[in-house]
């Protein structure tokens, strides 16, 4: 049996199933009606986003194990 190669150009994704609340889905749901991104795209950019915040890294920072460093944004 022969296996699939990749492409060489091929790049990994990560493609998580996310749960949130009704209330996180109907923001979500909103900002795709009143923009032209679509739920992905609107999910990606809350994430990458939320690194560059103040308030998330404040957050995190509170959650933080006291052995590990939290990682860099890249």
């Amino acid at each position: 049996m022969k296996k699939n190669k990749k492409p060489k150009n091929h790049v990994d994704t990560y493609r998580p199933t996310v749960r949130y609340h009704s209330i996180y889905r109907t923001y979500v749901d909103s900002l795709f009606q009143a923009t032209e991104l679509d739920r992905n795209q609107i999910m990606r950019c809350a994430l990458f986003t939320a690194a560059h915040n103040p308030i998330f890294l404040a957050l995190m920072n509170q959650y933080k194990m006291n052995d590990v460093s939290p990682p860099s944004s890249p």
